[in-house]
């Protein structure tokens, strides 16, 4: 509910109400006869610098989904995990899967804990989740922790997709929330693009 005193701002205070916006998102109610609602207008100039790190959360998020997309199968027969590369099919798509299933139970929770600790908070919380899951993926010698790896920090541990709307809002106030929003998904598009090609080259560089 705090995001929305992003509304009305001065030019002098546009970067202190966007942070109050942030990092206190949940701690105080609004009215019904707040001056806050209806939000009005955002900030002129949205800090580059805030909007860098929010698109480069999204580069972040699409990487840990995308990079496994060419080797996922390779990856199941060269471990053993399945018969052989022909047979890798269903376990290759169920270990991209999985990050995936494990948002489905925990984005009501990440909604309440972004509200309670603000975005800024909740969204650094989210970030180290996904770069310790690509860490520890890395890591994974048999079936079981590779699914689990995915499925515990890279999709319950991973509050991007309930934290980017929100943040839009913050950042860029109901008028200009949809331009936010469009060159955080843009910047992520390059992820998906380059994530593959990524991951496949660098499949087998490290022993």
């Amino acid at each position: 509910a705090a995001a929305a005193t992003v509304v009305g701002v001065s030019s002098n205070g546009q970067t202190g109400q966007i942070l109050k916006s942030l990092t206190g998102m949940g701690s105080t109610k609004l009215s019904t006869d707040s001056d806050a609602l209806p939000l009005r207008e955002g900030p002129a100039v949205v800090p580059w610098r805030w909007l860098t790190a929010v698109c480069m959360c999204n580069v972040a998020h699409f990487y840990s989904i995308c990079s496994i997309f060419s080797y996922a199968g390779i990856l199941s027969a060269d471990e053993g995990w399945t018969q052989d590369r022909d047979h890798a099919g269903f376990f290759a798509g169920f270990l991209q899967s999985a990050n995936t299933i494990g948002r489905v139970p925990t984005a009501l929770f990440w909604g309440y804990v972004l509200q309670k600790v603000g975005l800024r908070t909740g969204l650094v919380l989210g970030m180290i989740s996904v770069g310790l899951g690509g860490a520890f993926f890395g890591l994974c010698t048999d079936a079981l922790s590779a699914i689990l790896v995915r499925l515990v920090f890279l999709g319950m541990g991973n509050c991007w997709l309930v934290a980017s709307g929100p943040l839009a809002f913050a950042l860029g106030g109901a008028e200009r929330q949809t331009e936010i929003l469009g060159k955080i998904f843009a910047a992520g598009t390059f992820s998906q693009m380059a994530g593959p090609a990524i991951g496949g080259y660098t499949y087998g560089l490290f022993p």
